[in-house]
């Protein structure tokens, strides 16, 4: 579970970086 978690807050991550540019 916690791998998951990780894992989609990574992708969130991306996704407001890729937003911000």
């Amino acid at each position: 579970v916690m791998d998951r978690q990780e894992k989609l807050d990574v992708l969130s991550e991306k996704t407001e970086n890729l937003r911000s540019q």
